[in-house]
């Protein structure tokens, strides 16, 4: 007996490690491992449904779609080779007149459709209608005002599209460029331009308001708080008359509603539609953007936007943190402006690295070092409570 009670006092210390490993090794699994798969396979699941599903809106309407589409982000000046879109601009009057540089000058923005390297031109016949237009034009100011969405059309030499912009005030803005080809939406960002002339070229003012008015109407901002990166952002937009009437849209470049969302330093720029319940975008790095418009609860609708009920949302993942401005869109029904015009309101969203007093390693490592120590204890004192006999 003196001997088997030896043997078991030497191997209680392998029981005692062998348990703790075997409680670290549980705790990985049950408290990283799985609950990792399960995000993985919940969205994998969730882009392969969205992917399935058919844009009911371009059903709608008549135009083919595969029910997959995918956006792509380019600054042009690094783009060696593919697809590209090059802006240049004059204005008029030329230069050396009095008036060339002044604010509100015409300028001709020229953009060139062309394969690189050789910068062979690809015609207008080969690109494809994306919300009614062969190409959209987004721009803004550097203090985050003075947001435009314009539609360049083909200009006679092949590839070229032009258009007539008026820039109401000086200061250095970035523009960026959407065509669609083949099936791909590739954005692309422009080399900042500076525009001349008298007044004031800078005056950026933050403000978290999440009611703007715009001329007659009011448009509130709902957003799930606080918004953090790499996160599931839900936005929800809903319009009202001064007195509280609550206001429904109409189609604008076949969607309910735009929604541009581009960071300060201009390194993210997402321009997204809630028509889209099988449309995704892939921003700068690459990161999926779920986009989905829902009124009436869960019901989705695509013709139009009735903000009566819930306004208009969309889910978005934002890949990067720090200051975004959020333009949103729209035509009240009935108002008759003129065509592809459309009320802008503007809000400011600030995207956390992570959701305040929240660090996911940290709290993960001491609650397993918690169940470590406590299950080692309880382990420790079950073998000296009953030993072996």
């Amino acid at each position: 007996m003196d001997e088997d009670k030896k043997i078991e006092q030497q191997i209680l210390p392998w029981r005692f490690w062998f348990s703790v490993t075997f409680t670290c090794l549980l705790i990985v699994m049950f408290g990283w491992y799985v609950p990792m798969r399960f995000q993985y396979n919940a969205l994998t699941d969730v882009h392969a449904h969205m992917d399935a599903m058919p844009d009911a809106h371009d059903a709608m309407m008549g135009e083919e779609h595969d029910g997959h589409e995918d956006s792509t982000y380019h600054e042009v000046a690094d783009i060696k080779s593919g697809l590209s879109v090059d802006l240049s601009y004059d204005a008029w009057p030329p230069e050396g007149h009095p008036l060339f540089g002044a604010t509100g000058t015409r300028t001709h923005l020229n953009f060139y459709v062309n394969q690189k390297p050789e910068g062979t031109p690809v015609p207008a016949d080969a690109l494809e209608i994306e919300h009614t237009k062969l190409m959209h034009v987004i721009g803004i100011r550097d203090d985050m005002n003075e947001f435009f969405h314009i539609h360049p059309v083909p200009a006679a030499t092949s590839g070229m599209f032009t258009i007539v912009h008026v820039f109401e005030k000086p200061g250095r803005y970035k523009i960026w460029s959407e065509v669609k080809k083949d099936g791909m939406n590739d954005s692309f960002g422009q080399e900042p331009i500076e525009v001349g002339g008298v007044g004031e070229r800078f005056s950026k003012s933050v403000s978290f308001s999440r009611t703007a008015e715009v001329g007659a109407y009011e448009v509130n901002l709902n957003i799930q708080d606080p918004a953090v990166k790499d996160g599931e952002t839900r936005l929800f937009l809903e319009i009202h008359t001064k007195d509280g009437k609550e206001v429904n849209t109409e189609n604008y470049l076949g969607a309910p509603m735009h929604l541009t969302l581009i960071k300060d330093d201009w390194k993210q720029f997402i321009h997204t539609h809630p028509e889209g319940a099988g449309h995704m975008m892939y921003d700068k790095k690459g990161f999926r953007i779920l986009e989905v418009a829902q009124a009436h609860g869960e019901e989705e609708n695509i013709a139009g936007s009735d903000a009566a009920d819930h306004g208009i949302q969309f889910r978005v993942v934002f890949p990067e943190a720090g200051l975004y401005k959020t333009f949103a869109e729209f035509r009240p029904q009935g108002i008759n402006l003129p065509p592809d015009k459309a009320l802008t309101a503007s809000f400011w969203i600030k995207v956390e690295d992570k959701a305040p007093g929240q660090n996911p390693k940290i709290v993960l490592f001491l609650a397993s070092l918690g169940s470590i120590l406590l299950l080692s204890w309880g382990v420790k004192n079950f073998l000296k409570v009953n030993p072996s006999p």
